[in-house]
């Protein structure tokens, strides 16, 4: 489900590992960028539910209004036999310290009915909690490009490369071990730190964040030892 910067990235890999799959989109001009991969797609609202087998339901769709009404729709019109939920860090809101898929969640409430609408499901779950996404064509640093005196220039990056999320989802697939899991690279610099650094590689122009603020370093080394999997790609 979803069809934007990760579903799209996710379902060509999906396919080249030999996996039968459908994307679910609310754009109908991803029909033809997913011809030539011979991947199907459909509507929300016109998928044959009837005649299409789900053994598993990836969701990669970015929060939206009734969130967790229209997470719960589609668990019951597919019936799929696994549902695997690309969730945020978002959840933990502003909060301080090392966060565990234990701590507080304090934060994005379209998300947090999402994740409560699949506690609800009978369907067994796998919630990924992803970090800041970067990846081909999208980068923070490019929003900060240009930009001085940027506040919370002391606070870590919690970040996640596409590829990553990628192979954890494969893993989520193959595995299917139910739970909740954050997916962010261990590896943890300032904003200050990091940005001011990431502008001058990429050949941005240059940024300046303050020198304070604090923030959460989210810990995502659970799902490495639940699944057996390491993260590959550095931020």
């Amino acid at each position: 489900m979803g069809a934007g910067w990760l579903g799209k990235s996710l379902a060509i890999e999906l396919k080249r590992k030999g996996y039968e799959l459908f994307v679910l989109s609310r754009a109908k001009e991803k029909l033809a960028y997913f011809q030539k991969y011979e991947i199907p797609v459909f509507e929300y609202d016109e998928s044959p539910a009837d005649i299409i087998h789900c053994d598993v339901l990836i969701s990669c769709i970015p929060p939206i209004e009734s969130y967790g009404d229209f997470i719960g729709k589609q668990i019951e019109k597919y019936r799929p036999g696994y549902f695997v939920f690309c969730s945020s860090i978002g959840v933990y809101g502003q909060s301080h310290g090392v966060i565990t898929e234990h701590a507080e969640t304090l934060g994005n409430n379209k998300i947090l009915a999402a994740e409560d609408a699949l506690s609800l499901q009978d369907t067994p779950s796998t919630i990924l909690r992803l970090g800041g996404l970067i990846g081909p064509s999208r980068h923070p640093a490019m929003v900060f490009s240009g930009k001085s005196n940027i506040p919370g220039g002391l606070a870590p990056v919690n970040l996640i490369q596409q590829q990553d999320v990628i192979q954890m989802v494969e893993s989520v697939v193959a595995r299917r071990k139910p739970g909740v899991y954050n997916v962010v690279y261990p590896s943890h610099p300032t904003r200050k730190e990091y940005y001011e650094t990431k502008c001058l590689s990429m050949g941005l122009a240059p940024c300046s964040f303050d020198a304070e603020g604090q923030g959460k370093i989210v810990d995502g080394s659970l799902i490495e030892s639940a699944f057996g999997v390491r993260y590959k790609c550095p931020i």
